[in-house]
This record gives structure tokens, C-alpha cells and sequence, in this order.
């Protein structure tokens, strides 16, 4: 489920957006594919690699700006309570550009290969990141006579961006992640859970510089925390 775009020196699509399941081939940490593009100068090349969850058709995307603001919804309901879809490190997004790049005329017709050093030091590869954050929490319980029910993640954003703000907007939505249902420890008693989540750039309160500071909690009478 990976997308190739191509566009022109305005943000305009060039050719039509390129869908890839299979036909890769691996090079050391690079993958090579194989896809028509038109022959042009000063291109931006966007690759997404949205994986085997996140199953949204892009073939509709006409420009780098409308390509950049997409968002993606990944929670899910089970048993009432709200999961990830994401839950293995290879099913999570990546994203990556490359602009100033040139395609040459290899064959006479429409469509080229990308050439070396265009822009200068492309080396032909576009780095992808990942678009999501792994979260594990590790812990044992040694307490005689208690039971832990559930674990909880708060305030997470409900939506995976292409592009990520310094701070989110007041239009977005957070959740609680919950889990109830736990795996066996391991060899050493330990328990581990781990949730894949989108970015949340809430921002900084400067008041809480420790974790004692950040919880609001009364204690005889005062209100400390921030």
C-alpha cells in the first residue's frame, strides 16, 4: 500500500499518482520501484508508505499542499473500548519528499528516469519517516492481594497527519487508549504493553518543569499542580 506522487514546480500533480503492493526489490536499506513519471525539471517526488492498516485511496490528489494536509484516522472500537489499528512496527506510516529532482528522456517518449545529482548530492533515494510513535511501558506487580484491571493512555489525537504542527489546533480530538486484556510476563515476571499513536503537539505549560507539578490534586485543603 505504498504511493508515488510526482509534482511540478508549483505543487501541481505531473502524471497520475503511482499505487505499489509488491514488484520491490531490496538494495541494502534501499527498496527500488519501478513506475512511469513524466519527463520534467525541478520536480518534487512524495512517497507514502501507508502499509497493510490504513487503507485510504489517493489516486484523487491533485496537489503537493492537498497531498500535505491529509489526515488519517486509526482508532478503532473493540469491546468498547478504543485501540489503535496500528499494532506491529510494520504497519505503521511513512512519508518522504524530494523536490528540485530531474526526470530524463531515456527512450524517446513520456516517460524517464531520475537522474543523479539533480538536485545536486541526490543520490536517487527519498528518505521516509515514520509517521507514528511505539509507546511501551514495562512493569511488574509484586503487591500481595492486588489485581491490575486496566491501563490507560490519555489524551492522544485522533488523527495521523502527513504533516505535523508546532502545536495542534483546538479543532482536534483526543481519546483514551484502554487496554483490559494483558499477555503472559516474561521470563523475569515482567508485563509489557505497548500502544502506536499519532503525534500530539499540545504545546509546553512553563509552570510544570516535573511530573509532581503537572497532576492537579488536593491535599488539606490546597490545590498544588499545574
Amino acid at each position: 500500500n505504498l504511493w508515488l506522487f510526482q509534482f511540478d514546480e508549483h505543487g501541481s500533480i505531473k502524471g497520475n499518482p503511482h499505487k505499489l503492493s509488491d514488484a520491490v526489490t531490496a538494495i541494502n536499506d534501499l527498496m527500488t520501484i519501478d513506475v512511469p513519471l513524466v519527463v520534467s525539471e525541478n520536480q518534487t517526488l512524495y512517497l507514502l508508505v501507508l502499509g497493510p492498516k490504513l487503507n485510504y485511496d489517493m489516486s484523487g490528489v491533485s496537489t503537493l499542499d492537498e497531498l500535505k494536509n491529509w489526515s488519517f484516522d486509526y482508532l478503532i472500537n473493540v469491546e468498547g473500548h478504543t485501540q489503535s489499528l496500528i499494532t506491529a512496527d510494520d504497519e505503521v506510516p511513512l512519508a518522504g519528499e524530494v523536490s528540485g529532482i530531474t526526470v530524463m528522456d531515456i527512450d524517446g517518449g513520456d516517460h524517464g528516469l531520475v537522474e543523479y545529482n539533480k538536485p545536486a548530492g541526490f543520490v536517487g533515494g527519498i528518505e521516509i519517516r515514520k509517521l507514528m510513535a511505539r509507546i511501551t511501558f514495562r512493569y511488574k506487580l509484586e503487591v500481595e492481594n492486588y489485581k491490575l484491571q486496566g491501563l490507560k493512555l490519555l489524551n492522544v489525537n485522533s488523527t495521523v497527519r502527513l504533516t505535523n504542527p508546532e502545536k495542534n489546533t483546538d479543532t482536534d480530538t483526543y481519546v483514551t487508549l484502554e487496554i483490559d486484556k494483558f499477555g503472559d510476563p516474561d521470563p523475569n515476571g515482567f508485563y509489557s504493553v505497548t500502544w502506536y499513536i499519532a503525534q500530539n503537539c499540545q504545546g509546553t505549560v512553563a509552570s510544570i518543569a516535573s511530573e509532581n507539578q503537572r497532576y492537579y490534586k488536593v491535599v488539606n485543603g490546597v490545590s498544588p499542580g499545574s
